[in-house]
């Protein structure tokens, strides 16, 4: 906003600033006793102190205004409800890029701030009880979907295996499986994945199967969170996918998936021994939030979760292989920074 100057008032000696003769820079401080250099340092502080509030400013509207609005959805995700048309994550997501701070945006975050302050005078007669900034993960069977679970994880664990045993027979010098060892076979049927050499979900028709499953979860799981069906069917289902094989001790490092919309896992093959995948607390690592959830999965569960959460895989004892299929869904990972669920308190 620009700044208009007031004149100020006139001095007792009956003169207007107005009217006061002109002087250089350099003479008016020569008059005033104050080196010119003085000035300049001042004026240099000044423009510092004008792009840092600049800046400030800029940060105050991005991380604490947007993140404060309220929607009138039951469960919203950070931009999701009838009210967030203007800055919807879906287009955010397909574009790629941050939302555009115009003067259209700032309207629109306006008139969302006016609706959010209205929703919030309109409370149940028990109250509203809202579960901010919560972590969806979310956890399903292949088994109600009427599938024959061991047949069907069979037939991936063999085609799994085989894949895995030619790679190690094609690099007998390079590929000796040593448990944790980053340079060991795990690690590097991962990294041959990676690059194209096989893809688990193509070349069967369980492939093509568990793709159909994983993609109905997804759905699922945005469904659930809020999101209509068109968003839903905005998903892509070009995954990044890759199987591993845990045994004698492996495991993962706490980690996470940077960027991506959403991340899972499919279990195909979990013995007796096999190690259990672990969440931390997003709000962590320090007291009180220093949490974490053990999931010990069974053959057959499918577990989505957001690709910001930090997550690691315990060890797997015994010779005995632990297998199972990770993905990565490819979006903008912010979808889910901003999850809450409102719910209204009745009295009996």
């Amino acid at each position: 906003m620009s700044e208009q100057r007031q004149s100020e008032p006139n001095s007792g000696s009956g003169l207007s600033r107005a009217a006061a003769p002109t002087q250089s820079v350099g003479t008016a401080a020569a008059a005033a006793g104050t080196p010119w250099f003085l000035l300049f340092i001042v004026a240099i502080a000044a423009l510092a102190a004008g792009v840092v509030l600049h800046a400030v400013l800029v940060i105050y509207t991005g991380l604490i205004i947007v993140p404060q609005q309220a929607f009138s959805t039951t469960t919203s995700l950070g931009g999701s409800g009838s009210s967030c048309d203007a800055v919807n994550p879906r287009v955010a997501m397909q574009q790629h890029s941050a939302p555009d701070y115009s003067i259209d945006w700032l309207e629109s975050l306006e008139a969302r701030m006016r609706n959010a302050q209205a929703a919030e005078t309109q409370l149940p007669a028990g109250g509203l009880m809202t579960m901010a900034w919560t972590t969806p993960i979310y956890r399903v069977n292949l088994a109600g979907f009427k599938v024959d679970v061991p047949k069907f994880n069979s037939r991936l664990a063999a085609s799994i295996i085989t894949q895995f045993q030619n790679l190690v027979k094609e690099n007998p010098d390079k590929l000796v499986s040593s448990g944790a060892d980053d340079h060991g076979a795990n690690q590097a049927f991962y990294d041959w994945q990676r690059k194209g050499s096989w893809n688990v979900l193509q070349g069967s028709r369980e492939g093509q199967a568990l793709r159909q499953f994983i993609m109905t979860g997804v759905g699922t799981y945005f469904q659930m969170l809020g999101e209509s069906q068109d968003f839903v069917n905005t998903v892509s289902g070009e995954m990044t996918v890759w199987a591993t094989l845990h045994h004698s001790g492996i495991f993962h490092m706490p980690h996470s998936h940077p960027h991506e919309l959403l991340s899972g896992v499919f279990y195909v093959k979990m013995p007796g021994n096999a190690g259990k995948i672990i969440f931390s607390d997003p709000r962590g690592p320090l007291t009180p939030f220093d949490n974490t959830i053990a999931i010990e999965p069974r053959e057959g569960d499918l577990i989505l979760f957001p690709s910001w959460l930090t997550h690691m895989v315990a060890p797997t004892s015994g010779s005995d292989e632990r297998i199972s299929i990770a993905f990565n869904i490819p979006g903008d990972w912010t979808m889910t920074a901003n999850v809450r669920t409102d719910v209204p308190v009745g009295f009996e």
